[in-house]
Formats: structure tokens, sequence, C-alpha cells
């Protein structure tokens, strides 16, 4: 019986090693283009920025709600609690993420390079969506 059960645990071992062997071979495929290195650079200080501007507007908030949407037709359509606003950062940093993990996933296709840099892009651009939206949330609450 202990001698299924090394061998059992030497299965296992093997394949955690296995995983994580992919794991950084695909992690440095990715990351491999220099491209690649410079979205990444690029989201992490948007990412940062917009951190950075939701805890300093939450600091700013005085009431017990904030003002979280405003349509041009309808006025302020949407309020919610303070604590709220770290949800689009939070968001932001889930889509780096799975980003990240769909790019190891398809690093192996052909056109790699064109699919990394069409999924770096437009996060890049929602990123920035995302760092307009903060912005504008200031405009709308404090100015």
């Amino acid at each position: 019986m202990s001698n299924e059960v090394m061998i059992n645990l030497s299965k296992i071992f093997h394949q955690i090693n296995s995983w994580r062997q992919n794991i950084r071979l695909s992690w440095s495929q990715v990351f491999s283009f220099r491209h690649s290195r410079i979205y990444a650079l690029i989201l992490a200080i948007i990412n940062l920025s917009i951190w950075f501007f939701c805890f300093l507007l939450f600091r700013r908030v005085t009431g017990e709600l904030v003002v979280l949407h405003y349509n041009t037709d309808f006025g302020i359509d949407f309020i919610a609690e303070p604590y709220k606003i770290f949800f689009l950062p939070l968001l932001s940093l889930i889509l780096i993420i799975f980003n990240i993990l769909c790019l190891q996933l398809l690093y192996k296709e052909q056109h790699f390079r064109l699919i990394s840099h069409l999924w770096w892009g437009l996060l890049l651009f929602n990123h920035l969506l995302f760092f307009l939206y903060i912005f504008s949330l200031y405009l709308i609450n404090f100015r």
C-alpha cells in the first residue's frame, strides 16, 4: 500500500512540475516579443494610475453616496456607495490577467504576433476608456 502511495505522489509531483514548465515556457513566449513587454508596461502604468485616481476620488468623497454615471439626456442615473468606485480598476486588472492567460493559450498559433498586437491593442484602448471614465467621475462629482 505504501509503495502505491509513493508512486501516485511521484506522478502528481511529475505532473505539477510539467505544468510549471509549460507555464514558464508560454509566459516566456508571450513576453519574448518587444511589443508585448511595451504594451504590458503601458497597461501597468495606466492601471496603477486608475487605482491611484480611484483612491483619491474615494478619499475626497464626503457623503454616503457618489455619482457613478451621468447621462446628458437624463442627468444623473446611477448613484452608489463610494466603495463601488473600485470595481472599475478591479475589472481592469482582471482583464489584464485574462488577456495574458488567453495569449498564453494562443502562443503556438501561426499568426501569434498579429493576434497579440490585436489583443494588447484592444486592451490598451479599453484601459484608456476606463481612465477617461474615472476622470469624468471626478468632474461629475467635484466640479
